[in-house]
């Protein structure tokens, strides 16, 4: 052998089971083996069934990237294995250096101190909640829409039954002790309201009250329903209609001669003939019918 080929003679690495991390991470010892074996990270991932992601993760010691311990140490035992390194001391200095990285992250990091409140955060009232400031906005406007109702008689439901509801009926309703006083013709206390034709040409008064008539002569009558009803009337020598009409509501006809009206149930109204209360009429067939002046006799004209 000649003395270049001795000089040339590079000396005999050592096996690669017989050598270990020394001060250098666990994970660039573990690289440099397979770098030497001329593999790269998809090979390995083939041949030992680790995922690329746990084999970055175990070279560059990202700690947090990779699994529990117990999950980690078999990972460790079998990339140290496919190496040919010993599998105890790789996980062993592997799992030495995880801990103390976190040890070192812990008193790094620390707790943060809790901030006292300035005297101005202290000086400030307690926030009321949004929900309960809008639901007393909402209180208060339905309050004052029930007032308003109330005050000006008007029924804000009334469209539902094509009807204009009484509200002082209703409120004589809810206190039974209150009983209708027959109308007076002429007080100063009945405001004089034009009347509304509805579609069967009877004038029905606003806000229930009684229309005084304009007619001196002949007979009035006025009903003030106690329950929804349905009446037939027939004035003079007119053909008669019939129109339905609902608890609380009153209702004034005037003829010259004569008024018959027919009611479909039995004290459905408190009839006034002349401003006068008379007695409802007593059944017949089914039907309650009330003839003026022919069944009535003996009450006063209109003077």
């Amino acid at each position: 052998m000649s003395r270049t080929e001795k000089n040339t003679k590079k000396p005999e690495e050592p096996k690669e089971g017989n050598t270990s991390p020394k001060d250098g991470r666990t994970g660039d010892y573990l690289r440099t083996l397979r770098e030497k074996r001329g593999l790269s990270i998809e090979e390995v991932c083939q041949s030992t069934r680790i995922s690329t992601t746990n084999l970055r993760a175990i070279e560059e010691q990202n700690f947090a990237a990779l699994p529990a311990d117990t999950f980690t140490r078999g990972l460790l035992n079998i990339y140290a294995k496919f190496l040919e390194v010993d599998p105890a001391d790789i996980v062993a200095r592997f799992m030495q250096e995880r801990d103390a990285s976190q040890l070192q992250g812990k008193r790094f990091r620390g707790k943060s101190p809790r901030s006292l409140p300035s005297p101005k955060t202290l000086a400030e009232p307690a926030h009321v909640s949004l929900m309960f400031m809008a639901g007393l906005v909402l209180l208060i406007i339905i309050m004052l829409f029930t007032g308003f109702c109330l005050y000006t008689s008007w029924n804000p439901f009334g469209f539902l039954v094509k009807e204009s509801y009484d509200i002082h009926a209703i409120l004589s309703d809810t206190f039974p002790d209150t009983k209708p006083s027959p109308p007076t013709s002429g007080s100063d206390d009945l405001a004089a309201v034009s009347p509304v034709p509805d579609q069967s040409g009877i004038a029905i008064p606003a806000a229930g009250r009684i229309e005084e008539k304009p007619e001196e002569s002949g007979h009035t009558l006025t009903l003030r329903f106690l329950t929804d009803a349905e009446v037939t009337v027939a004035r003079d020598e007119a053909e008669p209609f019939s129109h339905a009409f609902v608890k609380g509501q009153e209702e004034t006809w005037s003829a010259e001669t004569s008024i018959t009206v027919t009611f479909d149930k039995p004290d459905s109204a408190a009839v006034f003939v002349n401003n006068t209360p008379v007695d409802f009429p007593p059944g017949e067939d089914g039907s309650y019918t009330l003839r003026i002046p022919e069944d009535l006799p003996e009450y006063p004209a209109h003077e």
